[in-house]
């Protein structure tokens, strides 16, 4: 728990709905706030060191962004752009490896998304942040796909089958059932 609060991460390889599942387990419980993933947190802090040339690696120096908007949905244009977006994250959580995390819960989230790093997930799980972590698997989107995702199911709680073949709402239903037991 933290700070009273029941915390659920929704882990995953990138596209494959972990903002969709989070959004819809939020609209079935009504206790658990979902505002926006863990990278729309770190966006504001990704678009000023864009604009500012403040990155240590030279290839983000190249981009320019109109707004943070713009600067937030580039982040799945590429595998690179991927990893760049993992590793400032990563740099974001240097001290603890919760720090960004914190301050997505500390805005209202009870659930988060896409934690990348093996040494993020853990330190949330170890320092009692995260009371269930829950795997999304996508047969549409193989997590061989995703270059930043270091980590499986093999350390989630849950895996939450996101076919289109299954009835959403049943899926749904029975994590909500194991939530609420």
């Amino acid at each position: 728990m933290y700070n009273g609060r029941f915390i659920i991460h929704i882990a995953g390889p990138g596209r494959c709905g972990k903002d969709t599942v989070a959004q819809t387990l939020s609209d079935l419980v009504e206790d658990l706030r979902y505002i926006h993933s863990t990278s729309y947190t770190a966006a504001p802090f990704f678009y000023q060191a864009v604009r500012h040339g403040d990155f240590e690696h030279e290839e983000l120096n190249e981009f320019t962004y109109k707004n943070l908007e713009e600067c937030y949905n580039a982040r799945n244009e590429s595998q690179r752009m991927r990893r760049l977006w993992a590793n400032y994250i990563d740099k974001l959580n240097a001290r603890t490896g919760t720090e960004l995390y914190r301050m997505s819960i500390d805005k209202g989230n009870d659930i988060l998304t896409g934690i990348r790093k093996v040494r993020e997930i853990t330190a949330c799980v170890d320092q009692g942040i995260i009371d269930l972590n829950i795997w999304v698997c996508n047969g549409l989107r193989s997590q061989n796909e995703d270059v930043t995702q270091e980590y499986g199911p093999e350390i989630c709680d849950f895996i939450f089958l996101n076919e289109p073949i299954v009835d959403e709402k049943l899926r749904l239903n029975t994590l909500r059932r194991k939530l609420l037991n």
